[in-house]
């Protein structure tokens, strides 16, 4: 869908027009400026010339260029006051103010931050209690968006019920995947780095039955399967689903807080992460703290798995590289073996990356990592992360 300013009856064309932002590219408004100034056509003139000053409005780095255009190729129809009052005022076209960005990527950065925060509890989880890294956190996830999607496809059933059934379904799967592999390993002589070999295997294992089974081909979940429609923030169009993934978000963050400071497991599982020798010389059952503390985390990884299309846009078998890579770089900025500092990490990261996608979109994810590195390097604990844990 283009623009076009649209002239209405009673007018003559050269009134403010209001612009769809998203629509048409700027080039194209340039070219078709430059186009009807060279040959000088009064009715492009009228046209396009007034939508050329609300971009350059919009748009300021081309402001003195195209000033300068103007006014020699105007041949009096467009003077340089005409020009220095469209820049000068909005003359009644609402424009993008920088506080406005601003505050547009820090809301925005908050709520997608709440749901990477999220992405990367279950990650963050696993490691604590059994100190091993599950590389195959991001299949997890993709696992759970094919959920949600078959569920819908075949079902019809919303993503608000899909996260209810995929928590005790992934919970299961944890459960499994723990008694097949975990005691295994921890009877090794380097249980972290026999672990990420073996996780490493199982996410190849993952994509690879995900190709045979689910195909090649991309999907997607339509908005309307959590919450339909758009709202106005700061005059940006803003999806409601971003609303609804940071709610479904705080809750399950909420959840998790409550289960490791109010519940006798759950404190069993911070004792656990803090000092295991310790924890079992108090009577902690280290096998059970464990094992649900593990399969916890498989299921909180499931449920973010099922509102994650509306974050990554599509839902493929090779994407589960890609999440756990930002769920790991989520993890360290906050401090790795510590679940709720995830929540730090989460919104750090929401909001930065936000900030880069609005003014620096192109170069987003390589700043993003390479900050990853400074903080490595800096802070290797992370940001709450204190004295290193003895292995």
């Amino acid at each position: 869908m283009g623009f076009e300013p649209t002239r209405p009856r009673g007018t003559t064309g050269l009134e403010p027009v209001a612009l769809d932002r998203s629509a048409t590219p700027a080039p194209l408004v340039l070219f078709a400026c430059a186009i009807n100034l060279v040959y000088h056509n009064p009715f492009l003139q009228k046209r396009y010339l007034n939508a050329t000053l609300v971009f350059m409005i919009m748009h300021k780095e081309f402001s003195i260029i195209m000033y300068f255009y103007i006014i020699k190729k105007g041949k009096g129809l467009y003077s340089a006051t005409l020009v220095n009052k469209a820049l000068s005022t909005n003359w009644g076209v609402q424009t993008v103010s920088s506080i406005s960005l601003f505050s547009y990527a820090i809301i925005v950065g908050i709520m997608l931050g709440l749901y990477y925060a999220l992405m990367g509890l279950g990650l963050n989880i696993v490691f604590g209690v059994v100190r091993m890294i599950n590389v195959a956190h991001g299949d997890l996830i993709m696992l759970g968006s094919y959920l949600a999607y078959y569920l819908l496809v075949y079902f019809g059933v919303k993503d608000e019920i899909s996260l209810i059934i995929s928590f005790p379904l992934f919970f299961l799967l944890g459960i499994a995947i723990y008694f097949a592999f975990v005691p295994k390993l921890q009877s090794t002589n380097d249980p972290e780095m026999n672990s990420f070999v073996l996780f490493f295997g199982l996410s190849l294992a993952i994509e690879a039955i995900s190709f045979i089974v689910f195909g090649s081909f991309y999907h997607a979940l339509p908005s309307s399967a959590l919450w339909g429609g758009s709202f106005s923030l700061f005059g940006f169009g803003t999806p409601h689903t971003y609303i609804a993934l940071a709610i479904i978000s705080s809750i399950i963050l909420f959840i998790t807080y409550i289960y490791l400071n109010k519940t006798r497991l759950g404190k069993s599982v911070r004792a656990l992460i803090q000092n295991r020798d310790q924890a079992v010389s108090f009577g902690i059952n280290p096998t059970l703290t464990a094992l649900v503390a593990f399969a916890f985390g498989f299921g909180v990884a499931g449920i973010a798995g099922t509102i994650g299309p509306y974050v990554f846009g599509s839902i493929y078998p090779s994407m589960g590289d890609f999440i756990t890579v930002i769920a790991f770089t989520i993890v360290v900025i906050g401090a790795l073996g510590n679940p709720l500092s995830t929540i730090i990490g989460g919104l750090v990261f929401g909001i930065f990356y936000q900030f880069l996608e609005v003014y620096l979109p192109g170069l987003s994810l390589a700043i993003t990592f390479f900050i990853l590195l400074a903080i490595i390097v800096v802070r290797p604990g992370g940001i709450l992360g204190g004295a290193q844990r003895e292995v």
